[in-house]
């Protein structure tokens, strides 16, 4: 603007005045120059301002995504907290509601050996039943409440789909979700965590049953699995009938903190941790979503198990029972009781002890064959005695059986893992007890 008056002044005064004198010209090179120094400094001017705005705008936008980054970083700092804390709480409540699960599985097993084909065979199975789903509900629940290590061993990708339905069956029936099992009969076992395939199978499905709350009835849920023999792989694939995933967004589901649920629904979190495990197992996890129809997650995991394996498996299943002497340690009265009536209707010889300070001096007294031991107990517990029995009877160590009801303890975890002792966890099965002593027997 300044430019183009001094321009306009300059142009009416030569017009009006031409070329009079010598000393106007002067005057009209002074303004001209003086006019160009300040449009080159204005301009200088302008250039620097774009550039300091172009900076600020850059500088703006990566404080925008710093910011946008720490309040993802808090509500995650926020969810890690409240999982803790239910973790903790869970811990607590879980281990004494293992302990009355252990005894009413012991009891229900007994009844079923005590009345045989009798009348009262129904009733003992479904108190079996009933009680083997609430402990595979608190064991779901104690391993989705916390992170953990992975903890490999052979699993059937089946069980854990159907623990996983089982778990979540009553949500599912509430918004009226028709679910389907098409699973293999062929299917191998594989080489995983159980607790993280756990984990991918409830996200899923829980995925899916949010998902088609946005479809009218009916609305249906088909988990299949296959075995493709030729890549060697066991696959899953989790199909829903809600509205799908747009095309654009596909490609972004498996991203950390992407997510498409409203504010408070959902951290984004879930799809990136299942990717993260399957990858971990040396697996794929990916999507399809045809237009209106749904969406469909496809989940390979590689079975690794040699022959080998699988034979020795299942010759230490199916050899031949033989009474043992065994010593049981609890503190739980109860638990005591129910095992050595369990064992003892094997026919092995049993006696019991509340600590480890009586289970060493039963070991004064006489030799064992297995020892089965709680983790914590007054006195001296489930490592204490573990320590004592490796120093004074060496050798026996290799044949205690631990009992525990949390294994996602640190203490109890890092004590495990150092001595690699087999273990039991609470609620106990009852064959799960009777495999445990023949192998611990066996160990020379």
């Amino acid at each position: 603007l300044l430019v183009g008056l001094l321009n306009a002044l300059l142009v009416g005064l030569v017009a009006g005045l031409g070329w009079a004198t010598i000393g106007w010209g002067a005057s009209t090179l002074i303004l001209c120059t003086v006019a160009g120094a300040a449009a080159g400094w204005l301009s200088e001017l302008l250039d620097q301002v774009k550039k300091q705005s172009r900076e600020l705008a850059q500088k703006s936008e990566v404080l925008k995504d710093e910011i946008d980054q720490r309040r993802r970083s808090e509500e995650t700092l926020r969810q890690t907290e409240k999982l803790a804390s239910a973790g903790q709480l869970l811990a607590g409540v879980a281990h004494e509601l293992n302990n009355l699960l252990t005894m009413i599985l012991g009891g229900a097993d007994l009844l079923r050996t005590m009345v045989g084909s009798g009348p009262l065979r129904e009733e003992a199975e479904e108190i079996a039943k009933a009680a083997e789903r609430s402990a595979r509900m608190v064991k779901n629940l104690l391993a989705l409440s916390r992170r953990r290590p992975p903890e490999r061993q052979y699993v059937s990708l089946n069980q854990i789909v159907s623990e996983g339905i089982e778990l979540l069956l009553y949500a599912l029936r509430a918004d009226n979700v028709q679910v389907t099992l098409n699973l293999a009969q062929d299917l191998p076992i594989v080489w995983a965590d159980p607790h993280q395939l756990h984990q991918v199978v409830i996200n899923l499905v829980s995925n899916a049953q949010q998902a088609m709350r946005q479809t009218p009835p009916p609305r249906h849920l088909t988990l299949t699995t296959q075995f493709d023999r030729v890549e060697g792989r066991v696959m899953l694939r989790v199909a829903d009938s809600g509205p799908g995933i747009p095309p654009e967004i596909q490609a972004r589901i498996f991203e950390p903190f992407f997510t498409t649920k409203a504010p408070g629904e959902g951290t984004g979190l879930g799809l990136s941790l299942c990717q993260s495990i399957i990858q971990g197992f040396g697996g794929t996890i990916g999507v399809q979503s045809p237009p209106g129809e749904g969406a469909i997650f496809s989940v390979e995991v590689p079975v690794n198990v040699e022959a080998s394996d699988r034979q020795r498996i299942l010759v230490n299943e199916q050899a031949p029972r033989q009474q043992r002497a065994i010593l049981v340690v609890d503190d739980e009265p109860g638990i005591l009781k129910t095992l050595k009536m369990i064992l003892s209707t094997d026919g092995h010889q049993v006696e019991t002890a509340t600590d480890g300070v009586v289970a060493l001096q039963k070991l004064q007294a006489r030799a064992y064959d297995v020892i089965l031991s709680d983790v914590r107990m007054p006195e001296l517990d489930g490592p204490g005695l573990y320590r004592e029995i490796e120093h004074l009877y060496p050798g026996l160590e290799q044949r205690i059986i631990f009992l525990t009801g949390d294994l996602l303890n640190l203490q109890t975890k890092a004590f495990l893992e150092e001595t690699e002792a087999p273990y039991l966890s609470k609620p106990i099965v009852v064959e799960e007890v009777r495999k445990a002593v023949q192998r611990a027997a066996t160990v020379v």
